[in-house]
């Protein structure tokens, strides 16, 4: 796709198109290229609404029959501009202040109407109905329509329709812009992937050290707790030698599955490494951890694991548990508590639950049954 301004654009408006191109290198999500966006489109093209919506649902699979259903829009940002004697030259800060109110979640059914005639089409659409003019601009990149930018004009209040000119401003301005909106979701998604654990989809040790950092301060701040369990299953070698690493891989997945069902929402599971799991519990004490490092292990221990072949595997973990402040001052010591009580388990008969004891850095013995600890 080129980018090239039409030869009739005044000074102002390529210097405007060209500060707009620079912003949107410095947008980190699509809602921030949207906003940047309609607020350079308002300043430029005065309408009464602006809207940007990306494009979701299977557009290029759907068949011929059902694209009206397959196609979808998710609203990214909205501008509303009440027209009144004076608004046209309302100032930037009025503008932006008044999107910032009339931010929506849906399109109008006009909007929505022909926005999805743009979208599966790919050609940008202007209609003039009711008293409004509105244009409907799809957005392509890679020569796929990722979005759907409309604008709406009052004829009513003296407003004039768009001209030529004006719709080949957009048209130039679209370029940057669809690629501004397909790379924030290629740098969301990398950066997702740089904190989430290939194989079982849990948060990765990157991931959970930086959130126990993050806990572990506001736990300073308000006084509060945080605990952490650390978890190794027990003899998996054994999983691996016995059917391979396939099996051993989807039993992992299992396995992260089973914990996720154990905790809570707020809490955070991460795939430590290898057979090694970390669950961090924000305002957890350590009497509570205990409990539901309990209930994991209960939770292990009962399951029945297929290893995506439809084998009846049993499965054990050994649990550490530690908790800040009572028994750590820092991130890196309560991770390392946590994991030198897990050897303690290790050590003992596998298949527990023991705690960092703070005053030696060794560890406080703690038996649990079934009947102690509920689930």
């Amino acid at each position: 796709m080129s980018f090239t301004f039409p030869a009739h654009l005044d000074r102002r408006m390529m210097s405007e198109a060209f500060n707009f191109a620079a912003q949107l290198h410095d947008a980190a999500s699509q809602p921030d290229v949207a906003h940047i966006a309609l607020e350079t489109f308002a300043a430029l093209l005065p309408a009464k609404r602006w809207t940007l919506a990306r494009v979701t649902g299977a557009l290029q699979e759907a068949g011929e029959t059902n694209k009206h259903e397959a196609v979808k829009f998710d609203v990214l940002a909205t501008r509303d501009i009440e027209v009144k004697s004076g608004d046209a030259t309302a100032s930037k800060d009025e503008r932006q202040n008044e999107a910032q109110k009339s931010d929506a979640e849906s399109l109008t059914d006009t909007e929505h109407r022909f926005a999805l005639e743009a979208a599966m089409s790919a050609r940008i659409g202007s209609h003039t109905e009711a008293g409004e003019n509105l244009i409907a601009f799809p957005l392509v990149c890679h020569n796929r329509v990722i979005a759907v930018l409309c604008a709406t004009r009052d004829l009513s209040c003296g407003a004039t329709p768009f001209t030529d000119a004006g719709i080949d401003f957009l048209r130039a301005l679209a370029v940057p812009l669809a690629l501004a909106l397909n790379n924030a979701v290629r740098i969301a998604e990398a950066e997702r992937l740089s904190r989430t654990d290939d194989l079982t989809s849990l948060h990765n040790a990157r991931y959970m050290s930086d959130c126990l950092l993050s806990e572990i301060k506001r736990a300073r701040r308000y006084n509060s707790n945080v605990a952490v369990l650390f978890l190794d299953l027990d003899n998996f070698k054994n999983v691996n030698d016995s059917h391979g690493h396939l099996v051993g891989s989807h039993v992992l997945i299992e396995v992260a599955k089973a914990i996720l069902a154990s905790v809570r929402d707020t809490d955070v599971v991460a795939r430590y490494g290898g057979d090694e799991f970390v669950v961090v519990l924000p305002e957890t004490v350590a009497d509570r951890a205990l409990q539901v490092a309990e209930r994991i292990r209960q939770t292990l221990a009962n399951t029945v694991f297929t290893g995506g072949r439809a084998l009846e595997l049993s499965l054990t973990a050994s649990f550490g548990v530690a908790a800040f402040p009572a028994d750590a001052d820092s991130a890196q010591q309560l991770v390392a508590a946590a994991d030198h009580a897990m050897y303690e388990a290790k050590g003992a008969r596998k298949n527990c639950v023991r705690r960092a004891d703070s005053e030696r850095f060794g560890f406080e013995r703690l038996e649990f049954s079934d009947e102690k600890i509920a689930s």
